[in-house]
């Protein structure tokens, strides 16, 4: 959740504050080989701007009333995940004893 408050921000003045709730939920399955993730941004759709830009004798006003969700949703598929067994042969141990 992203909530701005109304005021200055380097030379831009918030007249309205701002508020934005994203939201994302995971899930794995067959141990983290299949995963889905649904995000959605900007749930309740209220994440407008309402921003005067001030730049020295110029005065810009920027009114977005336009805020829209999205959705996404994410599937990941990992092949070959087994995990090596390798376990090395110890090279390396004498310099390491060595220091």
């Amino acid at each position: 959740m992203t909530y701005i408050t109304k005021g200055y921000e380097e030379n831009h003045y918030i007249y309205k504050p701002m508020f934005n709730t994203d939201l994302s939920i995971y899930k794995g399955f067959l141990k983290d080989c299949l995963t889905f993730q649904l995000y959605v941004n900007d749930v309740f759709g209220t994440n407008d701007s309402h921003i005067i830009g001030k730049y020295g004798k110029l005065k810009e006003t920027i009114f977005d009333e336009f805020s829209t969700s999205k959705i996404s949703l994410t599937v990941r598929y990992k092949f070959n995940t087994t995990r090596s067994k390798y376990k090395g042969t110890g090279a390396g141990e004498s310099q390491k004893n060595r220091m």
